[in-house]
């Protein structure tokens, strides 16, 4: 029984390039770092002094910054090659963190968070570009998996360190943050820069590309109009969820943080071999499926109580992602081609952070009314977002290809 679970890790992680590893490396590092974001509405309540809603405000500052930067890293990318723009990212927000730390009233720093936003997350489409040129595409969906797996395991240390710095100082925080992202972008220089040459060669200038522009394909953009409608519901989690736990579920800050700990866990040990177990399952119904557990996850919390019920809950949606958010990032790295790969990226990417806009602000809307709305609601989209996606194959491949994925 313990030889095969180790055969299964061992055939999940093999075969990946080194390179991808480095890129693996540079992610843990800055994302062990994260601490300024899970605690920025804090640090605008308590420290610049504004109201609860002021400071639930910045988080779609920060989102909109997100919108246009992933539009700006996807050009950037395909321009000046997408390890240089990880690498200048990293770099230009180490120093972001430490202007945004000086700014003394809400207008001031709701614009340095704006730009800061735009910088960084212009990482985002690079570095999911960089991964696509630096393994082969049946390696995609497993380069996805191990990436995601150092956000997760950098995001279960930051906020905890972040947690127990911000009982000293704030500032610490933001230096902190400064510190990892140039510290990543040291890493990734060295371990990454060299092949900037090698990928550029990798990219062949006289391909015609079949699909220039993503504006102008209709079965890309109902693709990401329905990532924007599932990761809206997801992004509850960021806004009403810990609120509905407590307020209904009457749970414990320790309960609510260790059930957000337990989605973090879950991610880091079964991602990679459910990912390379299920290569060969239809790629857009297995987002379809994994995008429906996404939404029920938090559409049946109405229908029980407790922290039972609630973890319960949270098995449900990150079964969901870890079922739709590498397979999705594959199929757009599949479906453009290596000359508009960057501007794909970049629109899907700007899709996610869309929804980390208006999934919080659709859910507080929902929460001021009723507790329960914005569950039923997700409960909805994630039945629309099934039948979209099967629709969607039929539209982008037709019949006769659905199951060649």
């Amino acid at each position: 029984m313990l030889k095969s679970v180790a055969n299964a890790y061992r055939e999940a992680y093999r075969g990946l390039p080194r390179e991808v590893w480095y890129l693996a490396i540079g992610m843990l590092v800055n994302r062990s770092g994260s601490m300024v974001l899970p605690f920025l509405a804090l640090y605008v309540n308590q420290v610049l002094g504004e109201s609860g809603g002021v400071a639930a405000a910045m988080i779609a500052v920060f989102g909109l910054g997100g919108v246009v930067g992933t539009f700006l890293g996807g050009l950037a990318s395909e321009r000046w090659g997408p390890i240089r723009v990880l690498i200048g990212s990293l770099l230009l927000n180490a120093i972001g963190f430490i202007v945004l730390s000086r700014m003394p009233d809400y207008l001031s720093f709701a614009v340095t968070l704006f730009g800061l936003s735009v910088v960084g997350e212009m990482f985002r489409p690079a570095n999911l570009a960089a991964l696509t040129l630096l393994c082969e595409p049946a390696l995609h969906k497993r380069a996805f998996a191990l990436n995601r797996l150092a956000v997760n395991l950098g995001f279960s240390i930051g906020p905890a360190v972040g947690g127990v710095l911000a009982t000293f100082s704030y500032q610490w925080l933001f230096w902190l943050d400064a510190a990892t992202c140039f510290a990543a972008g040291v890493v990734l220089y060295v371990l990454l820069y060299s092949h900037q040459a090698d990928l550029k060669r990798r990219v062949a200038p006289d391909v015609a590309s079949p699909r220039q522009s993503p504006f102008r394909d209709v079965p890309f953009l109902w693709f990401v109009l329905l990532t924007i409608a599932s990761f809206a519901v997801f992004f509850q989690l960021l806004s009403t969820y810990p609120l509905f736990l407590k307020d209904e579920f009457h749970l414990r800050e320790w309960q609510i943080g260790l059930l957000m700990a337990l989605n973090t866990v879950i991610v880091c040990v079964c991602e990679m071999v459910l990912v390379h177990r299920i290569h060969h399952w239809n790629q857009l119904r297995t987002i379809a499926w994994g995008s429906f557990l996404m939404c029920a996850g938090f559409g049946i919390l109405p229908f029980g109580h407790g922290f039972g019920y609630a973890a319960i809950g949270v098995l449900v949606y990150t079964a969901g992602e870890m079922l739709a958010m590498p397979q999705a990032m594959a199929h757009v790295a599949a479906y453009s081609d290596d000359r508009n790969r960057g501007r794909y990226m970049g629109v899907y990417t700007s899709g996610v952070s869309v929804a980390f806009v208006i999934g919080p602000l659709l859910a507080s809307w929902s929460y001021s009314r009723d507790h329960f709305l914005g569950w039923y609601w997700s409960l909805a989209i994630g039945a629309v977002v099934l039948a979209g996606f099967y629709l969607l194959e039929q539209f982008e491949l037709g019949p006769e290809k659905s199951a060649d994925l």
